[in-house]
């Protein structure tokens, strides 16, 4: 009787351990099921992504060819009559306004919107800097193909009807605002740049030019007039803590169209003032997309307050903006005596000064960011130790493939005079450093 129960109990417990041994195996194989089936969703996610990607990269490929072959067949077409020993520069006019003239290519955009501070799409076209030459690189020198000099002579020719020349057509439609003397240089071969003109602030004075007065691709330099248009919008100084969320769409605007970015988050809530510095020192698409969203609802409406700006200072017939980025546009131009003029106001206006003069700056904390971001103004720090003959206190930089390397700066020299320089067409970004350099180094001797 006892030998039959202990055998009953070993039966019983060799039927338990085969159930939990069949119970663990099902485990192990609804575990190793479970493992295939999520590797099988994340390659089959990773492979969309990749397809995705190609995609994207092909159609990004298709607007930078497109932008590329634009821009040749610009430089193609304004080969007429660049002869740089016969430049004219009309004598300063009053109120620095402009003569009017038949020289208006194209028609100021009418602002349609009224300063409303509201989130919406970014929208535009082309290709823009890609942050290559601004962001940090140092010692690279990308190859601009726009180096030419014969760029569209800002809707001038210097000849009337009759194909004589005549003073009054050569100054139609100028800018007036600087005076050519007897001692005005022309540039030739001492500068890389194919565009320049180096400014006297306190005389009005022109000191060097070369082809100043023919049409130029301003690219980020833009955002110099964005910077001004902004802040003179601006409510009042405390406005500067508003916040503003950064949208899906001004980072898709940014990945589509190459542009270099500060770094913003999609739905980053940021200040204002983050904005400001976010559009100059990185060259921030993404900043200056917000700071035209903030003041006028829209990028098409900003540009349409920035054109006004232009008409303010007198500049309406030899300049146009369609964006507040600097994405190439066949009708987004100006003159480098234009971007001059331009830093000149952006220079009387306190907010603007302080922004362009900042070498560095730490955004505000964010969830996104919790220690902010830190952004520099590398031209400014790049040249702050070479031997300018004093010193350079605010900078913009610009790059797409037509303007090639460009740049806007005001320094002053040992003797406390103060000067502007605008350079584009570049091969790189040091050559248009040391083109600056070579230019307050050359006029600070005086």
């Amino acid at each position: 009787m006892r030998t039959q129960f202990d055998n009953d109990h070993l039966r019983q417990m060799q039927r338990m351990k085969r159930k939990k041994r069949m119970k663990s195996e099902k485990r192990r194989q609804v575990f190793f099921r479970r493992i295939l089936k999520t590797g099988f969703i994340v390659t089959t996610v990773l492979a969309l992504g990749v397809a995705a990607r190609e995609v994207v990269i092909r159609y990004i490929a298709q607007e930078q060819e497109a932008a590329r072959n634009a821009g040749k067949e610009f430089l193609a077409g304004s080969r007429e009559d660049a002869d740089l020993n016969n430049e004219e520069v009309p004598d300063r006019g009053a109120g620095g306004s402009s003569a009017q003239g038949s020289g208006n290519e194209s028609g100021d955009q009418a602002a349609d919107g009224s300063g409303s501070k509201t989130e919406g799409s970014a929208a535009g076209n082309g290709s823009t800097d890609s942050g290559r030459n601004e962001n940090g690189a140092a010692g690279t020198e990308e190859s601009g193909t726009a180096g030419d000099d014969g760029k569209k002579d800002a809707g001038q020719d210097g000849k009337s009807e009759n194909g004589t020349d005549s003073e009054s057509d050569q100054t139609a439609g100028q800018n007036s605002h600087y005076q050519k003397t007897e001692d005005t240089q022309k540039i030739k071969d001492e500068i890389t740049s194919g565009h320049a003109v180096f400014i006297d602030m306190d005389a009005g004075t022109i000191l060097a030019l070369k082809s100043a007065r023919k049409r130029i691709v301003p690219a980020s330099m833009t955002k110099v007039l964005t910077l001004l248009v902004a802040a003179e919008h601006l409510e009042s100084p405390e406005s500067l803590d508003d916040k503003f969320k950064i949208t899906a769409e001004i980072t898709d605007y940014c990945y589509i169209n190459g542009c270099s970015v500060a770094g913003f988050g999609m739905k980053e809530k940021v200040t204002v003032r983050d904005l400001f510095y976010g559009t100059i020192l990185p060259s921030g698409a993404d900043a200056a997309i917000g700071l035209a969203e903030y003041t006028a609802g829209s990028q098409e409406a900003f540009a349409g307050l920035m054109n006004e700006k232009l008409e303010e200072l007198g500049l309406s017939q030899t300049a146009h903006f369609t964006n507040c980025v600097g994405i190439y546009d066949e009708n987004h131009y100006c003159t480098v005596l234009d971007m001059a003029v331009i830093m000149e106001a952006a220079l009387q206006n306190e907010i603007c000064r302080e922004v362009l003069s900042a070498r560095t700056y730490t955004t505000s904390k964010t969830k996104q960011h919790p220690e902010g971001i830190e952004i520099s103004n590398w031209f400014v720090r790049r040249i702050e130790d070479k031997d300018t003959g004093g010193e350079v206190l605010c900078a913009k930089t610009g790059y797409v493939e037509q303007s090639g390397n460009c740049a806007v700066s005001y320094g002053v020299d040992q003797k406390g005079r103060s000067y502007i320089c605008v350079t584009t067409n570049a091969p790189g970004t040091w050559k248009c450093i040391y083109d600056h350099v070579y230019l307050y180094k050359q006029f600070s001797k005086r």
